[in-house]
């Protein structure tokens, strides 16, 4: 070997070098890297060599196959199946559940460039074969008994090494069906008296066992909630009832409930929207003999007060004659969700019944007429 040939020979060798084992810690453009295992089958097969160009040059994006490194001498090649927040979620296509999340910075090379490795192996044994070759001198060297023997001894490893990455190393045997644990949302609705978030989960090999943690909040103001288990697939959250109100006096029809749950194999965290339309009081007169007042909101309700103004259809100059004025309710608060009656006395032809409440920071009148006359 003369100068220039071990010249070039120590420079593919650095290069080599660089490209392989220098690309897993410094920077380098490209990285080679050769396929050991079976976890991007049939994309990438064990023995395959793999090119990658740096993410510097080539941004990646979801589907694309990655590289990345643990340690200098563990590396990953797998696709990316999700990008978020700075981390980088990625599975090998014949494994049946996705990596450990990564930070999108671990990731150094994007794969540009396969080749199998009956092609690469080949092309390595017929350069192998060639450095025995005089090419200026080809019949003689061809004629030679030793260039003859290396190459049939190169021809037959070639032929060994190539059935036993084919047949054996290539292809993995029956992947394995592992059932993995799983917990998706069924539904999240509140109670008829809006008291109770009831929360029911589909669950997979996995079964509800506490409640760690649980907030309301809603307008930037959080509420500490509590809970309990109904079965082992649903929750039953008990709303704050300071939340009602903060959100009922400023406006708010929305709010998000936080919970942080104990499961037998891991730990599930969930943040659920809710919302509520809040509706004014329902008052009517049944029978024209009882007055009901209907609080359809979790919140208290104020009632100032009610008066129900008697009335004989006699005319006076014209208009109805007023008889009787009667309170039949004072100051009270009417509970959530709660309902009042009140009897009105029948007695002369009608009367008119008024109530004044509260009802987000204003007041309110409402004025009712029972017919005394059609009984």
């Amino acid at each position: 070997m003369n100068k220039g040939e071990a010249a070039a020979f120590t420079l593919i060798l650095a290069l080599l070098l660089l490209f392989t084992i220098g690309a897993r810690e410094l920077y380098s453009p490209i990285s080679i890297n050769i396929v050991v295992g079976h976890s991007m089958y049939p994309s990438l097969k064990q023995g395959d060599l793999v090119i990658g160009a740096s993410t510097s040059l080539d941004k990646y994006k979801t589907g694309d196959i990655v590289i990345y490194c643990r340690t200098a001498n563990y590396c990953i090649i797998h696709r990316v199946l999700n990008m978020s927040d700075g981390t980088v979620i990625t599975k090998g296509d014949f494994n049946p559940i996705p990596d450990p999340p990564v930070s999108s910075n671990d990731v150094k090379y994007k794969v540009i460039l396969s080749v199998p490795a009956p092609l690469w192996i080949t092309l390595l044994f017929a350069a192998s074969a060639l450095s025995y070759l005089n090419v200026k001198n080809l019949r003689s060297s061809l004629l030679s008994p030793f260039i003859l023997e290396s190459l049939l001894y190169i021809f037959v490893l070639a032929v060994l090494v190539l059935s036993f990455v084919i047949a054996i190393v290539q292809y993995p045997g029956r992947a394995d069906e592992i059932q993995v644990p799983g917990a998706t949302l069924r539904s999240i609705e509140l109670s008829p008296d809006r008291s109770t978030a009831i929360i029911r989960y589909n669950l997979n090999d996995l079964e509800l066992r506490s409640i760690e943690s649980c907030n309301a909040g809603a307008g930037g103001i959080t509420y500490q909630c509590t809970g309990s288990l109904y079965n082992d697939s649903t929750m039953l959250i008990s709303i704050p009832s300071g939340l009602y109100q903060s959100m009922f006096d400023s406006g708010e029809t929305y709010f998000r409930l936080n919970l942080t749950l104990s499961l037998d194999k891991c730990t599930l965290i969930g943040s659920y929207p809710l919302t509520i339309d809040w509706k004014p009081p329902n008052l009517s007169i049944e029978n024209s003999t009882i007055l009901v007042i209907e609080n359809r909101n979790p919140v208290p309700l104020q009632i100032i007060n009610s008066t129900v103004y008697y009335m004989n259809a006699t005319a006076y100059y014209g208009s109805p004659l007023l008889v009787e004025t009667l309170h039949i309710i004072n100051s009270t608060v009417l509970p959530p969700m709660g309902k009042l009656s009140k009897s009105i006395q029948a007695k002369y032809d009608y009367a008119y019944v008024e109530v004044y409440y509260e009802y987000r920071n204003q007041t309110v009148r409402w004025v009712g007429r029972a017919d005394f006359t059609e009984k």
